[in-house]
């Protein structure tokens, strides 16, 4: 997993749990019939969108992004350089 990846991640849960314990209760920011409208309905209209076989993919691409490890990343590690930052 990538490191921006997973600073992001964490970087998220934090505001949002910042903001349910600096905001009182929980219960004010769980709302279910407005999950599914957003959560349910952006699915659904992204599904209208694609065909099915991308629709299903994008879930695969999703998680390259929290279990793919980078080339570049393994090579700096080993004291190589990567060509992104090579001079031309």
């Amino acid at each position: 997993m990538d490191l921006a990846t997973l600073i992001g991640l964490l970087g998220a849960f934090g505001i949002i749990t910042a903001a349910i314990i600096l905001g009182g209760s929980a219960l004010l920011f769980i709302n279910i019939p407005s999950l599914l409208i957003v959560g349910g309905g952006s699915l659904l209209v992204v599904l209208m969108k694609f065909p099915l076989g991308h629709f299903l993919a994008a879930f695969k691409i999703a998680l390259k992004a929290f279990l793919h490890k980078s080339e570049s990343a393994n090579a700096d590690r080993h004291g190589e350089r990567s060509e992104a930052v090579s001079p031309r």
